[in-house]
């Protein structure tokens, strides 16, 4: 893979894809903190683990706190082929409409090949 995930000191994870820029991300989330903690680590979940869980994102707080982004899914052919082979279980149980959208969405984003390949 060749994105490279930076956790920022006002608890930003910014995903860069290093073979285009690392000036701009290609994704941020803002990690949701209280104002007397700082996110102070993250993990991605192992791409093997069962659905939804796979396209998480854990984050340990300085509290010991630990809390979970989902669905994360870098803009890459590997995360194109994971999304793909999990499509038809990720609808199957997604909890809303919005994250059959979500789904929907990415995979024609990846179209065929890829981002930006369709």
């Amino acid at each position: 893979c060749s994105h490279l995930c930076v956790l920022t000191s006002d608890s930003r994870l910014l995903l860069f894809d290093a073979r285009s820029s690392l000036h701009a991300p290609d994704e941020a989330l803002e990690v949701p903190a209280r104002p007397d903690e700082a996110v102070v680590a993250f993990s991605f979940a192992s791409p093997s683990a069962a659905g939804w869980a796979s396209l998480a994102v854990w984050f340990a707080c300085s509290d010991g706190a630990l809390f979970a982004a989902c669905p994360v899914l870098p803009p890459s052919r590997a995360g194109c082929h994971h999304l793909r082979s999990l499509a038809p279980e990720l609808l199957k149980t997604a909890p809303t409409e919005a994250a059959r959208r979500w789904v929907r969405a990415q995979a024609a984003a990846c179209g065929p090949q890829g981002p930006g390949m369709a």
